[in-house]
């Protein structure tokens, strides 16, 4: 048995671990194993998928907020000394959440938990991911299930959960950046 969370898992190091049936993964993928190589070797992986949705969709949240309310800009600032008092008024601060379109683009452990906390600030949510439907209490909510390019024209905010699979590895890219609105913005806690 081969325990891990971040150490890899390569083709030479099954080769010298010919007893290795095992591989046990801490963490929500095993993006650090070769799956491919464990599958020619006989080697069952497991993983724990989910693990960590609740810390990252909080992390996910604050992201937003800090990008939102300009605290990031503000605490930059104060790192270099300087008093941003411009940030706090009126006609600096710009819209609130609660009057935006935030698209959550993944819809599985940790984007169903970014949606369900985006709701309790009334913002408007749109999510898509061809592989799932939306809960009852999400749809009875107003949150929509929308095609990928529509949800990247009309958020205000996008924020990237999808699994990493060969079908979403790339997935944003200079053409999709493109088709966002000016001004977006782009949070990805996809991966550690």
């Amino acid at each position: 048995i081969f325990v891990t969370q971040l150490a890899p898992l390569s083709e030479t190091m099954m080769q010298r671990l010919p007893a290795l049936k095992l591989v046990a993964v801490s963490r929500g993928g095993p993006i650090n194993i070769d799956m491919v190589a464990a599958k020619a070797h006989g080697i069952t992986v497991v993983n724990v998928p989910g693990r960590n949705a609740s810390a990252v969709a909080e992390f996910t949240i604050g992201a937003i907020l800090a990008e939102t309310r300009l605290i990031r800009v503000g605490h930059e600032a104060l790192r270099k000394g300087e008093w941003r008092g411009d940030l706090y008024r009126a006609d600096r601060t710009g819209r609130e959440l609660n009057e935006m379109t935030v698209g959550v683009i993944g819809y599985g452990n940790i984007g169903t938990k970014v949606v369900r906390l985006l709701r309790a600030f009334g913002c408007r949510v749109l999510v898509t991911d061809p592989y799932v439907q939306l809960s009852a209490e999400d749809r009875n909510a107003g949150v929509e299930l929308v095609a990928p390019d529509d949800l990247l024209s009309r958020s205000d905010v996008v924020t990237l959960h999808p699994r990493v699979t060969e079908e979403t590895r790339g997935m944003i890219n200079k053409d999709t950046i493109a088709r966002m609105k000016p001004g977006v913005i782009f949070v990805n806690t996809a991966r550690g």
